[in-house]
């Protein structure tokens, strides 16, 4: 086993971009102008789905989904969230017959560190799960 420890890695000849390896695990863009830190825009959850039975295919830093009726999931985190202000995207496939689902924040969840909530609409205006569910979530954890 090996352990390399470096401050610094620079691309070979100098050019290019650095990223630093300390605490702070900025990147440092071409030329040093623009720096970002690599945890903050790291995805924190993700969780894959089957829309209508709920049974997850794949996650990460998922606890359990709970199926809330038709189009309407919530899903615990294992670490909860710095706080409820992270970012959420989600994408469902079409249900089969009545076309495409679109998601959204539930109308009732209140945003909190430990778990989303977010519900799936139909081109019908109906609540629909559509076959294949997923979505992530980026932010800072607790």
């Amino acid at each position: 086993m090996s352990t390399v420890l470096a401050n610094t890695i620079t691309a070979v000849g100098g050019g290019g971009s650095t990223l630093k390896m300390a605490n702070d695990a900025t990147y440092v863009s071409d030329g040093g102008a623009v720096t970002q830190n690599t945890v903050q825009g790291l995805t924190k959850f993700w969780i894959c789905y089957t829309g209508d039975s709920k049974n997850v295919q794949d996650s990460f830093n998922m606890a359990s989904l709970t199926d809330e009726g038709p189009g309407d999931a919530t899903i615990a985190f294992t670490n909860a969230m710095g706080s409820g202000n992270f970012a959420t995207s989600s994408l469902s496939t079409e249900d089969g017959t009545i076309g495409y689902v679109t998601m959204y924040y539930a109308r009732n969840y209140s945003s909190n560190a430990n778990n989303i909530r977010l519900q799936g609409i139909d081109q019908s205006d109906t609540f629909d799960d559509g076959s294949k569910v997923s979505m992530m979530s980026t932010g800072d954890l607790a």
